[in-house]
C-alpha cells in the first residue's frame, strides 16, 4: 500500500479488502447484544438486500423524488438547500422511533453483510461510560473520531483529566498532538489513550477530536476531510465515528467515506454524481430509520464541496445536475415586458 505525506492512498488493494465486489456502501441496522428498551416496545422492521437496492439502480418503492415546480438555482448554496429540500420528502419504511443512545450503527457493503468499513454512535450519556468503552475493547476499535466541541465530552474522554475511570475499566491519556490546518488557527487534536479493563490486557486507541466542525454545519476544508477519510478507509479495524447525535457531522463524514470508496472503484462518475450521492443518502436514512441523517443545508453544501474535489466537476455542473434531479425549470420570461 502506497503512503504519501502520512495518508494512505486509496488503491485497488485497499477496495478489494474492504469492498471485493464492489458494491456501494450505507447504514444498516445496529449491533448490540439484545434489543433497547425503545425497540423492544417498537420492533422494527428487518432491512433486507432487496430494501437496500436502491444504490444499485433497482428504485425503492415510495422512495421516489417529488418534482418541485420551482425555478433553477445559480448558485452552489442554493443547489445544496434545493437536494436537501427534495430528499426530504422521500419518504421512509416508517417513522423514525426515538433510539437508545447506546446504539452503535454499523456501516456495511450494500446486500450480502461484508466488511465493516466503520461505526456510528451519538455521544453516549453519563451512565453509558462502562457499556461505550467495553464495546471499544470487545471489537478492538482502534480509532474514536469525536466530533464534538471542546471540553463536551469529558465525561467519558479525558478532556479534562489525563486518568477517567468508571467500574472495572480505566482510560488514560499517553499522549495529545494538535495539527494546524494551513493557514487558519483550528485544530485536529490527536490522542493516544490506553483503555484498561481490571483481569484484562490494556488496549491502545487512537482518539481524534475534531473541535472545529461546529454542531450544524459543514467542515471548513473538503480537501482535508477527505484525506482523513482515506485514512480512516485504511486501518486495520473500523473506526468509531461520533457527534452529539450521531446523525449530522457523523452522517456526513460517513458519506465522504463512501463517497471516497465509489470513485475509487469507478462508480462514482462526474455524470451521476449528484444522483449517486442522493442515492447514497436515501439509502443510508432509511437504513437508519431517521430522515435527518445529514441535517442541513450547510452539510449537503459541504458533500457537494466534496463532489468537486473527487470527480473534477466544476460548480456550475454540479448546480446543473442538482437542478437536473430536482426537476427545477427555466423561469419563464414575463410576457409583460415583452414588446409587441
Amino acid at each position: 500500500m502506497l503512503f504519501k505525506g502520512g495518508i494512505p492512498s486509496i488503491g485497488g488493494e485497499v477496495i478489494d479488502r474492504i469492498n471485493p465486489d464492489h458494491k456501494p456502501m450505507a447504514i444498516v441496522p445496529p449491533f448490540q447484544e439484545g434489543p433497547s428498551r425503545v425497540e423492544s416496545e417498537n420492533p422494527r422492521p428487518q432491512v433486507t438486500s432487496e430494501s437496500q437496492s436502491e444504490v444499485q439502480g433497482v428504485k425503492l418503492p415510495d422512495r421516489s423524488i417529488e418534482k418541485a415546480d420551482k425555478e433553477k438555482v445559480d448558485t452552489l448554496n442554493e443547489a445544496a438547500g434545493e437536494l436537501w429540500g427534495a430528499l426530504r420528502s422521500v419518504p421512509l419504511p416508517r417513522k423514525a422511533e426515538s433510539r437508545a443512545s447506546v446504539n452503535i450503527l454499523n456501516i456495511h457493503d450494500i446486500g450480502e453483510p461484508g466488511d465493516i468499513i466503520a461505526r456510528v454512535c451519538p455521544r453516549p450519556d453519563l451512565g453509558e461510560f462502562f457499556p461505550f468503552w467495553n464495546f471499544i475493547l470487545r471489537e478492538q476499535v482502534p480509532v474514536i473520531v469525536n466530533i464534538n466541541e471542546a471540553g463536551a465530552s469529558g465525561d467519558y474522554f479525558p478532556d479534562r483529566a489525563r486518568v477517567i475511570a468508571s467500574g472495572p475499566i480505566t482510560v488514560t491519556q499517553k499522549t495529545s498532538e494538535s495539527g494546524r490546518s494551513e493557514n487558519t488557527h483550528r485544530t485536529f487534536e490527536r490522542i493516544k489513550l490506553r483503555v484498561k479493563e481490571a483481569g484484562q490486557s490494556s488496549a491502545r486507541v487512537k482518539l481524534y477530536k475534531v473541535t472545529d466542525w461546529p454542531d450544524s454545519a459543514g467542515y471548513s476544508s473538503a480537501k482535508r476531510l477527505i484525506k482523513f477519510g482515506r485514512k480512516l478507509i485504511a486501518l486495520r479495524r473500523p473506526p468509531l465515528i461520533h457527534c452529539r447525535a450521531g446523525l449530522g457531522r457523523s452522517g456526513a463524514l460517513v458519506m465522504v467515506m463512501n463517497l471516497i470508496l465509489l470513485e475509487a472503484s469507478e462508480i462514482l462518475v462526474k455524470e451521476t454524481a449528484v444522483a449517486k450521492l442522493a442515492e447514497l443518502i436515501v439509502q443510508a436514512r432509511g437504513d437508519r430509520i431517521d430522515a435527518r441523517f445529514v441535517t442541513t443545508p450547510d452539510q449537503f453544501y459541504f458533500l457537494l464541496r466534496v463532489l468537486k474535489e473527487l470527480t473534477g466537476l466544476s460548480s456550475q455542473e454540479v448546480i446543473a445536475q442538482v437542478n437536473s434531479f430536482c426537476g427545477l425549470t427555466d423561469s419563464e420570461p414575463d410576457s409583460s415586458s415583452e414588446e409587441a
